[in-house]
């Protein structure tokens, strides 16, 4: 998932697809993570699962919308 996706995906509630691990969840956007560390920044997703009533950080690369 790309970062400029991320603010369209969480303003629709659009359902996201988090993969790890071969393990493939349902999940909504909750959340933005941003750090900054040796002079760059880095981006995780808060991911509330739609199943598990559970809260995931994730990296954008394991995120993708629904289609």
């Amino acid at each position: 998932m790309k970062l400029e996706e991320v603010t369209k995906a969480a303003e629709q509630g659009a359902v996201v697809l988090h993969t790890h691990m071969g393990i493939t969840s349902r999940c909504r956007i909750s959340g933005v993570v941003s750090r900054f560390a040796k002079g760059a920044w880095t981006y995780s997703l808060e991911l509330t699962d739609l199943k598990a009533n559970s809260v995931i950080i994730a990296a954008l690369e394991d995120c993708e919308v629904e289609r």
